[in-house]
């Protein structure tokens, strides 16, 4: 009996065999998972690579679109000031005895004109397709929503506004009582002692003056704010010390 238990008892070598296999097993997990960790690394990594090369791409055309949105409100700002500064010299004319002056014809004339202010999304539509959190400054990417979700949006709504006034209140008013002489140059009166008596034609103008004004107060905001947005993105992609220079 006692031989026969020795038998089905496992010796001292067949035990070290089969601690040897559990070692060498579990070394072989180990080494398998580290190098599904590995792999793993080495494809964020290039993902990682990737998304900060087409991130510089896409910011790099941004910036270049939000620098001929700056040319382009900078544009809308000069003009918006020169035609309510005509519509204040126009009303303060009609409020006043004062002579005609060939003079008046140019600023009669900027009544009838108006700026639009067309704003350039490509590079932000492509960022979003994409997905807004390829930006990894978070500062950067809320910027950049601010801009084009908010300002630019602020911007064509007023701009909407302002248009709708002057197709639909003055524009009518003013084919109605100013002769063109020189289209958007020189417009005068057809007569100007009716016009002086015409309290709906200067009240029209009275809020036009109005509506230049909130449209400037718009457009000076949001060139600080584009003006902003470019020197962070500059510091973003390294190009403040290029642009000093």
């Amino acid at each position: 009996m006692l031989r026969l238990l020795r038998k089905i008892k496992p010796g001292k070598r067949d035990g070290e065999k089969s601690g040897s296999f559990w070692r060498f097993a579990i070394a072989e997990s180990v080494l398998i998972f580290l190098g599904i960790l590995l792999a793993l690394q080495v494809d964020n990594w290039n993902q990682e690579r990737k998304d900060r090369k087409l991130e510089r791409v896409l910011l790099s055309e941004m910036l270049g679109n939000l620098k001929v949105d700056l040319d382009d409100i900078k544009y809308s700002i000069k003009y918006l000031e020169q035609y309510q500064n005509s519509s204040q010299l126009v009303l303060d004319f009609l409020n006043s005895d004062l002579p005609w002056n060939d003079s008046l014809g140019r600023h009669f004339a900027q009544l009838m004109v108006m700026v639009l202010f067309d704003v350039n999304t490509s590079a932000y539509e492509s960022l979003k397709s994409i997905g807004i959190d390829l930006i990894h400054n978070e500062k950067l990417r809320k910027g950049i929503t601010n801009v084009y979700s908010v300002a630019y949006n602020h911007v064509q709504a007023n701009q909407s506004l302002l248009s709708d006034f002057l197709y639909t209140n003055l524009y009518p008013a003013l084919r109605e009582n100013l002769r063109t002489v020189i289209p958007r140059e020189i417009s005068v009166p057809l007569n100007l002692e009716e016009l002086r008596q015409n309290n709906s034609f200067r009240e029209d103008l009275n809020m036009s003056i109005f509506h230049y004004g909130i449209s400037l107060r718009i457009h000076y905001k949001t060139s600080e704010t584009i003006s902003l947005m470019i020197e962070d993105i500059e510091r973003e992609l390294g190009l403040e010390s290029t642009e000093s220079n």
